[in-house]
């Protein structure tokens, strides 16, 4: 049996800790720098978050986005024109026993995750993940707290 030994790529020196970001502007702007930040999302209004564009250099870059002020206006998570949504996200309704249900970009032009508080989620202690897999994809985990008749966030 062979081991895979390939050298391990480092992006860069920071410490072992996360960044973590009070967001409380409508937008946010994120570079390849700002990778392994935890943002905490605290505007009820809506946020408007750019993701960048996936370079080749840029796959494995990731942020983590954490709901802190249930959202009455949008959250809009928006990646590059040719860098789609992939993955998958759980939607937790929090009115009928937190019933569950899984739901997926459809991998085929979906660039913009949205959360509007209610049916498409965003309520507080929602979480996502996003981490560049390909220099065309965004690989998106999370729990997504919603009320009402769930809704895909994803468009």
């Amino acid at each position: 049996m062979t081991q895979y030994s390939a050298p391990e790529r480092i992006k860069n020196s920071a410490p072992s800790f996360r960044n973590v970001v009070n967001v409380t502007g409508a937008t946010l702007v994120l570079t390849a720098d700002d990778s392994g930040t935890l943002y905490r999302l605290n505007r009820a209004a809506g946020i408007a978050v750019t993701l960048p564009a996936i370079g080749a250099d840029d796959v494995g870059i990731r942020y983590r986005f954490f709901v802190q002020t249930t959202f009455t206006g949008d959250l809009t998570i928006t990646a590059a024109t040719a860098d789609l949504l992939l993955g998958a996200v759980a939607m937790v309704d929090t009115d009928t026993g937190n019933a569950t249900v899984t739901l997926s970009p459809d991998g085929t032009d979906d660039l913009i995750l949205t959360c509007g508080g209610v049916t498409t989620g965003g309520l507080v202690h929602s979480v996502f993940d996003f981490e560049a897999i390909s220099i065309a994809g965004w690989l998106i985990t999370g729990v997504n707290r919603h009320s009402g008749n769930v809704a895909t966030p994803f468009s």
